[in-house]
């Protein structure tokens, strides 16, 4: 939120760092409040960005 870059999160995150990355991506503006994770202020992707089909397919490919 904080630069509009879009940041991937890993599923080699630590527990403590998953749940916040998920609490993070799902902050749905007017609903929840923004959350911040590692020096960034998250919102809910899906208000900026829809699906990250490529990425999803990417990271297929990275691990097999």
């Amino acid at each position: 939120m904080n630069t509009g870059e879009l940041i991937r999160f890993s599923e080699n995150l630590s527990h403590d760092d998953l749940v916040n990355a998920v609490v993070s991506s799902a902050a749905v503006p007017m609903v929840f409040p923004y959350t911040s994770f590692e020096n960034h202020v998250f919102f809910d992707g899906g208000v900026a960005h829809m699906m990250d089909v490529p990425g999803a397919v990417q990271r297929c490919y990275e691990i097999t």
